[in-house]
């Protein structure tokens, strides 16, 4: 009388679905709790640099399994234009084209370079300056949204990667680096250009506009969870002061490329370089260098205590009368 059929048919169902093994070991349980976690700071747009390190910290197993293979500790982060053609390829027609819709002056392919790192709406506003207006910024943005997805441009572009970019991925996926990019492009788009560039199987991680983040160091640790590399662990490769920027406040290393921007305006990077070239494996490493793990604790110096000679004292007894 006191339970319900149908509630006692609920509980019995799930009863029987549930795997008491699964309970049983603690290790499965941690790890599919692991991956649940993962799975909700996915879909969350907001997550904070604190939070994925520690669910990115390794166990005991993992552990032992970097002291076999060290470099597997770390990975690199790419934004999409450093790889391929894509903003002299697609972004710049598409902007062009966006433009003389609304009989606005085309933006330069310098200036679309400078975009890839915001939103439709601020690029807008903020670097091609055509309006003001925040309403008609969204509406230009939606305009450049539904052509960038138009099939008929999607089948015409062929991107090509940069041959430097492609013997760099090389490197570090021999090393055992996990290597990831970042795209405010949608995922279809995306895996269109990876396959026609040819480095598909060169990245292991890639975060897309259907991702849904806003700022780039969010894109960044989202990066990193899809690659399951802690933020500390590992280094952005970006053309523009606000990309370093953003990836030093979710303690990530980074490398700044010019070109976009002078050197002298990437001077907050930990590492500067003209091409891609330039970056070995052994450049990655030394970034974390200066770094010294929470694990191992610093091995505290020995101080010799200074011997103190104790004063003499010197005790003099009186002399007998008789004796004298």
């Amino acid at each position: 009388k006191l339970f319900n059929c149908k509630s006692i048919e609920k509980f019995v169902i799930f009863s029987s679905e549930t795997n008491d093994d699964e309970f049983s070991n603690e290790e499965i349980f941690m790890d599919k709790w692991k991956e649940r976690k993962i799975n909700e700071m996915m879909i969350n747009p907001n997550i904070y640099p604190n939070d994925v390190n520690e669910i990115l910290e390794p166990n005991y197993l993992e552990r032992q399994k970097l002291v076999v293979s060290p470099n597997e500790v770390y990975g690199a982060i790419f934004q999409l234009d450093l790889l391929t053609d894509v903003v002299s390829g697609i972004l710049h027609p598409v902007w062009a084209e966006v433009a003389q819709t609304y009989n606005f002056k085309p933006p330069s392919i310098l200036q679309c370079q400078k975009a890839i790192g915001m939103l439709s709406e601020k690029a807008i506003t903020r670097e091609f300056q055509w309006t003001q207006d925040i309403a008609t910024a969204r509406k230009i943005s939606l305009t450049f949204a539904l052509s960038i997805q138009n099939k008929n441009l999607m089948s015409t572009y062929k991107a090509k990667s940069l041959n430097e970019s492609n013997e760099l991925l090389k490197r570090l996926n021999h090393s055992g680096i996990a290597c990831a990019i970042v795209s405010r492009l949608p995922k279809l788009l995306v895996d269109k250009i990876l396959n026609d560039a040819g480095i598909n199987s060169l990245i292991a991680g890639q975060v897309c506009a259907e991702d849904d983040f806003e700022r780039d160091m969010q894109g960044f640790l989202k990066a990193s969870l899809k690659i399951r590399r802690q933020p500390k662990k590992c280094v952005i490769f970006d053309s523009r002061p606000s990309g370093i920027i953003q990836a030093h406040e979710a303690n990530f290393k980074a490398v700044a490329l010019s070109g976009v921007y002078p050197l002298y305006e990437l001077s907050m990077a930990d590492l500067s370089v003209r091409t891609l070239n330039e970056m070995k494996v052994l450049n990655v490493k030394r970034l974390f260098s200066y770094e010294v793990s929470d694990k191992q604790p610093l091995l505290q110096t020995e101080v010799l205590k200074i011997r103190k000679n104790r004063p003499v004292i010197a005790i003099y007894k009186d002399v007998p009368e008789n004796e004298e």
